[in-house]
């Protein structure tokens, strides 16, 4: 067995020890009633959120079909189509605002709803670009913008948003990534500038509150699970080879002859620009003068100062009962979650499906997110938004995985 698959099948070992263990803990504070206090109102709720999802879903499938039988053109139905999502997405949001509305300011509130509707399609991109169904995209999508908001604080409200963004985000991008290093022998710099792209996406993360340590792991977690990635060489121009020596030319031919992994080029952009977004917020944070009396300023450097390396404090001691804060604020729903993970977990190592890098790569920044969240005493509000999103992602890219014919690696219910 290759070095990729044993890291993969012990990432989603220990993936699913964890979610087991969340799964214990949600039945466990259900069983004592920790939910004790949801009225029959809020159960509606639930149900009415289910069938809504499903319906919305449906009439996507519907206008989409109907857009096709009309021989709409496709870049008119594309629109036609987003458009639909973007009012979905739109109202969802609202409706998930019910119990504040009324005391947001016009701004936030327009802020709120683009942010909102920009990680929705995000999402919707991660899952089209693997498993290249339509329909689970837009109900991964849809099942996203139906969450309610659950915080009331604003500037936790827009970290939380711009958090959960800019992790998207880089999923989205180390996707791309990946796609682009998995087609050898392409000559273009794309993956340079994806690179890039994803460095700067994942310093911001660290500016909103995601230690650096997690992603410098995920980093060497990449250089683990993938496997037969293009390669690039050093190329000298003819000026440089007909300018030496006979001798130090064949040198030369032997340097051109070394493969440099492009995964390797690209980690080492990406912890370039790690180090850079680090130490420059830690710049900006000691500069900022104490006497600054601006709330959101303020906010900004606690949380700089507080996601510093030196300032993290790891406590193993209450482990359990941050594990269930954590899940306290939505039991019913992360429980279905991971019921449904570990079913087709369980059917994809039935059914002996391969552990793909992308889905792995999503599983590794869950554990190694929830990992610091867990054993440090952050915020854990700030991060409920993003660990909802990545275990949607999970179930519906995992989804996505059984039905992979793994001979002929063709999807067999595209949408």
């Amino acid at each position: 067995m290759s070095r990729s698959k044993i890291s993969r099948s012990f990432l989603v070992v220990i993936f699913v020890a964890c979610i087991i263990f969340l799964g214990y803990l949600d039945i466990n504070m259900m069983i004592k009633g920790v939910n004790s206090t949801i009225g029959v109102h809020t159960k509606l709720i639930k149900v009415g959120y289910a069938i809504a999802l499903i319906m919305l879903v449906l009439i996507y499938m519907f206008i989409k079909d109907k857009l096709y039988r009309m021989k709409i053109k496709r870049s008119n139905s594309l629109i036609y189509r987003y458009i639909y999502l973007s009012i979905v997405a739109i109202i969802s949001s609202l409706l998930g605002l019910t119990k504040s509305i009324q005391t947001i300011p016009i701004i936030n509130l327009i802020g709120y709803l683009i942010l909102n509707v920009l990680i929705a399609f995000i999402i919707k991109k991660i899952i089209f670009n693997v498993s290249k169904s339509d329909m689970l995209s837009v109900l991964g999508m849809t099942a996203y913008s139906m969450l309610p908001n659950i915080i009331q604080n604003e500037y936790i409200n827009l970290n939380s948003l711009l958090l959960s963004l800019f992790v998207t985000l880089s999923i989205l991008i180390l996707q791309l990534l990946i796609d682009e290093l998995k087609q050898r022998g392409m000559k273009t710099k794309k993956y340079v500038i994806e690179a890039t792209l994803l460095g700067l996406c994942i310093g911001i993360t660290i500016l909103l509150g995601i230690n650096a340590f997690v992603w410098l792991i995920l980093l060497i977690v990449l250089l683990l699970i993938t496997v037969n990635l293009d390669n690039t060489h050093i190329n000298f121009s003819k000026k440089i080879m007909k300018s030496v020596t006979q001798e130090k030319r064949e040198q030369l031919y032997k340097i051109e002859r070394i493969n440099i992994s492009k995964l390797l080029i690209s980690i080492l952009i990406m912890f370039i620009f790690i180090c850079v977004f680090y130490f420059a917020s830690r710049f900006i944070a000691n500069s900022i003068p104490d006497t600054v009396s601006n709330d959101f300023i303020t906010n900004i450097v606690n949380d700089i100062n507080a996601n510093d390396i030196s300032n993290i404090r790891i406590n193993i001691g209450n482990i359990k009962e941050r594990l269930n804060s954590f899940s306290s604020y939505s039991t019913t729903y992360y429980l279905i979650l991971y019921v449904y993970i570990l079913f087709v977990e369980v059917l994809a190592f039935v059914l002996k499906r391969k552990y793909d890098t992308k889905s792995t790569a999503i599983k590794a920044i869950f554990l190694l997110v929830l990992a610091f969240v867990i054993i440090t005493n952050v915020n854990l509000i700030v991060y409920q938004s993003m660990f909802t999103i990545m275990l949607i992602l999970i179930a519906i890219v995992n989804t996505s995985n059984i039905y992979l014919n793994r001979e002929e690696r063709i999807k067999m219910l595209v949408a």
